[in-house]
């Protein structure tokens, strides 16, 4: 529609009203007011008196004219027997309106018209002759500057999306990332999922505001964004290695602390109890642990942990867990760990199946004054 506006004074043609021409065969008399010209050709049919005579002369003079072989005349109006005529041609006449009987007229045709020159005064509008370029500049830059109004706003779609995610992101970034038992990260797990939550909530988006013919320009420049705001977006909490456990904590001064915590951070905390009571731990990447959240080895020992950061006590649904991560990591010991306590059903299947119910503050003497399986205790 707008091309159409653009374009539409550039492609139309100039367009004239073109009215067949008219002549006088007979030198005719034609005034400019129809009331005097219907006076002055009723007069030839009835007798008039001297004075009205005299009069009707004198109006003819003042407002009447010859209608001669050489003037052309266009049609406007017809009023009874009469039709109102403008002049056309040069000779003295040109934009003269006069009245006169249509019988004195003829339509002037090329092959029977009378031999005398003449040209018709053609009025047509005249356009700029660069007014055609000037058209097609403004499209073009109507089309541009829409254009990077679209694509900037495809980019505000695509920060603001990223933004609303940027804590799970950061979630699934570090959980992702996590050294394996060797000591290195596999790269391509996080590389997926950050294709995995583009073509789920990036690209579904832009179709939805007719903006995905813009992706393939800030594709780059997307991946770009999702690493640097995961990088530098704070969790809810601190994550470790902020929550290093200290050499002697309080009860009091513990709880403070695993409040301000998350699961991840936890199983981290944990494992750095471990490590400094001379175990070598690995943390387990989630959803993908089996049930064990820690494996840690000493002295040819290999333990499976599952640490529960619960405000609650446990259940025995985490013992049956970690009693099969057990069994399937082949470890010797497998101990439950929480902050909180253990229901009555969590104590009789731990001490059925030999595994240890803890608080954390215990796992540091875990070789030497660890209770029996079941009989969990807290200090």
């Amino acid at each position: 529609m707008t091309m159409a506006l653009f374009l539409s004074p550039i492609v139309a043609p100039a367009y004239s009203r073109q009215q067949p021409l008219f002549y006088a065969p007979t030198p005719s008399l034609a005034c400019e007011s129809a009331a005097l010209t219907e006076r002055l050709y009723s007069a030839e049919r009835i007798h008039l008196s001297a004075e009205a005579a005299h009069r009707l002369h004198e109006h003819q003079k003042a407002h009447c004219h010859t209608l001669t072989i050489d003037q052309l005349w266009e049609p406007l109006h017809v009023r009874g027997s009469l039709v109102e005529i403008k002049g056309v041609s040069p000779n003295n006449v040109d934009g003269l309106r006069l009245y006169v009987p249509q019988t004195r007229l003829t339509p002037l045709e090329p092959e029977t018209s009378p031999s005398f020159t003449f040209s018709p005064i053609v009025h047509q509008p005249t356009l700029p002759p660069d007014l055609p370029f000037v058209g097609f500049g403004l499209y073009f830059i109507w089309r541009g500057i829409r254009f990077l109004r679209r694509r900037r706003r495809t980019w505000r779609v695509i920060r603001t999306l990223i933004t609303s995610h940027s804590h799970t992101l950061f979630e699934r970034r570090r959980q992702l990332l996590t050294p394996n038992p060797y000591g290195s990260t596999n790269p391509n797990r996080w590389h997926k999922e950050k294709e995995t939550f583009c073509q789920s909530v990036l690209l579904p988006a832009l179709r939805q505001k007719k903006l995905i013919q813009f992706w393939p320009i800030w594709e780059k420049r997307t991946d770009r964004f999702i690493e640097s705001c995961t990088r530098r977006t704070a969790p809810k909490h601190p994550p470790s290695p902020t929550f290093e456990p200290p050499e002697t904590l309080s009860p009091s001064h513990d709880r403070a602390l695993t409040s301000r915590m998350e699961p991840l951070d936890y199983e981290r905390y944990c494992a750095q109890i471990l490590q400094r009571a001379g175990w070598q731990t690995y943390v387990t990447p989630t959803g993908s642990d089996q049930g064990a959240d820690i494996i840690a080895t000493r002295r040819q020992v290999r333990l499976v942990v599952q640490c529960k950061l619960y405000s609650r006590p446990v259940g025995n649904k985490a013992v049956q867990e970690v009693f099969t991560a057990c069994k399937y990591q082949r470890a010797q010991l497998a101990a439950v760990v929480s902050n909180a306590g253990y229901t009555r059903h969590a104590r009789q299947l731990a001490a059925s199946t030999g595994v240890y119910l803890l608080h954390h503050r215990q796992l540091a003497s875990l070789d030497e004054s660890t209770p029996q399986p079941g009989q969990a205790s807290f200090l």
